[in-house]
């Protein structure tokens, strides 16, 4: 044990605090000694541990608070901690994104943008911040991450009054959507469609239909697509069956 200068010591087991402290003195408390609180030993063995513990006490809590948002695939569920907490000044050149005000960024998780990279605005932004978003279909939330943001301004080229309103689920299903409509009109302008054409154009209808994009208007029109087809092999038996099955589906909904 090693002596300290008011007359206590400080136990190998127990580093930086004194015999005083740990009986409970009333004077001192419960706080490390001047002494002990510069040895060496309290700096290489606590100061680490109890960094530790306060991660993993930061992180479960973190978990907790964001275990509703959507996970992105590749960036994660919860923010992503940076230690840079830039606020706007104008004077230094900061400038924080429009879209994302004070009650919406996450703190600490701020990463440097490259101005040269972004398409031209009359205010650049020299920082993005994981910010808080509802998805504006499945109501949601989510995190428009930092990284996300840069990818978006500065390698896809987006204009920088571009935002993130759906999670990224609703996204890759409103793309697929798009794409669905995209063929759709495609093949409706094909004058002597094949069974196969014919087979995909009904699949593509029929999501667009319950996408609630088409009306279900459309509903007599898939029938007829369908009961135009020849019977058909092995393979687009399935198939003609499900579109069938989800036909039918539809119709028992519309009343």
């Amino acid at each position: 044990m090693l002596a300290t200068k008011g007359g206590g010591e400080i136990f190998q087991g127990v580093v930086g605090f004194s015999r005083s402290h740990l009986c409970g003195s009333a004077a001192s408390g419960w706080q490390p000694t001047l002494i002990a609180r510069h040895h060496p030993l309290f700096f290489s063995s606590f100061l680490p541990r109890h960094a530790a513990i306060m991660t993993s006490h930061r992180n479960h809590f973190m978990a907790l608070e964001y275990r509703d948002f959507v996970t992105h695939p590749r960036y994660g569920q919860g923010p992503r901690i940076t230690g840079l907490n830039p606020e706007t000044d104008y004077a230094a050149r900061v400038f924080l994104h429009w879209h994302s005000p004070k009650g919406t960024r996450i703190p600490n998780t701020a990463i440097p943008a490259d101005l040269s990279r972004q398409s031209p605005a009359t205010v650049p932004v020299t920082h993005y911040f994981d910010v808080k978003r509802q998805c504006r279909d499945c109501g949601k939330p989510f995190i428009f991450f930092a990284a996300e943001q840069k990818y978006w301004y500065e390698d896809l080229g987006f204009g920088l009054d571009s935002d993130c309103v759906r999670c990224v689920v609703c996204r890759k299903k409103q793309q697929g959507i798009g794409l669905k409509r995209e063929r759709y009109e495609e093949l409706f302008h094909v004058a002597d469609r094949t069974t196969g054409q014919n087979l995909e154009m009904a699949e593509c209808c029929l999501s667009l239909v319950e996408s609630d994009v088409f009306h279900k208007r459309q509903l007599p029109h898939i029938r007829g697509i369908l009961k135009r087809l020849p019977p058909g092999s092995n393979e687009s038996e399935p198939k003609v069956k499900n579109l069938w099955e989800r036909l039918h589906a539809l119709e028992r909904d519309d009343g």
